[in-house]
C-alpha cells in the first residue's frame, strides 16, 4: 500500500519560509488557472494587520467598489453584472485574508523531537526497515513546494 504522509509542522528542522509559499502557490495559479477569473491572484506578505488591511482597501475594494458604482451610472447591463461579480471576488479574497492573517501575522516555529523519537522508537522495532520505508518520519526530506501547490489547490477548490 502506498500513501502519501505529510507532516506540516517541521520548522525547527526543515522550515519553509513564507517567500517560499507564496512563490509554489502563485506558480500553481499561474499553471492551473482559476476559471472565470478576473485578474491573476497574486499574494503579498505584510509585516502587521493593519499593512495588510491598508493595502487591501486601497488596491482592491476601493478600486472594486468606484467600478461598481460607476457601472451603476455609466454601464451597460453586461458591465454592471461584471462589476457586481468582481465585487462578490474582492469579498472572498477578503474572507481568505482574515482567516489567514493569523497564520501569517505569527512566526510558527514546532520542534519535532516527537517526530524524531517515534522514527527511532520505529527503526529500533523494524531492523529490516520495511516498515521505516514506508512511514518516512524523516522531515528534513520533506520537499515543501509539492505540499504548498496541493495548498494552492485546496484553496481553489474549496474556498475559491
Amino acid at each position: 500500500m502506498s500513501f502519501l504522509l505529510t507532516h506540516s509542522t517541521s520548522s525547527s528542522s526543515n522550515g519553509v519560509p513564507w517567500g517560499d509559499t507564496i512563490n509554489a502557490v502563485e506558480s500553481y495559479w499561474e499553471n492551473e488557472p482559476l476559471e472565470n477569473a478576473v485578474a491573476r491572484p497574486a499574494l503579498t506578505a505584510h509585516t502587521n494587520q493593519k499593512s495588510y488591511e491598508l493595502a487591501f482597501k486601497l488596491k482592491s475594494q476601493l478600486p472594486a467598489m468606484a467600478w461598481y458604482y460607476m457601472t451603476k451610472i455609466l454601464g451597460s447591463k453586461q458591465t454592471k453584472q461584471m462589476s457586481k461579480e468582481y465585487v462578490a471576488q474582492i469579498d472572498k479574497c477578503k474572507v481568505i485574508g482574515s482567516k489567514f492573517s493569523h497564520f501569517m501575522n505569527n512566526e510558527w516555529i514546532f520542534d519535532n523531537a516527537s517526530t524524531t523519537m517515534l522514527a527511532n522508537t520505529l527503526k529500533e522495532l523494524d531492523p529490516s526497515g520495511e516498515l521505516s520505508d514506508s512511514l518516512n518520519f524523516d522531515v528534513s526530506q520533506i520537499k515543501w513546494k509539492p505540499f504548498c501547490m496541493n495548498h494552492a489547490y485546496g484553496i481553489k477548490r474549496y474556498i475559491l
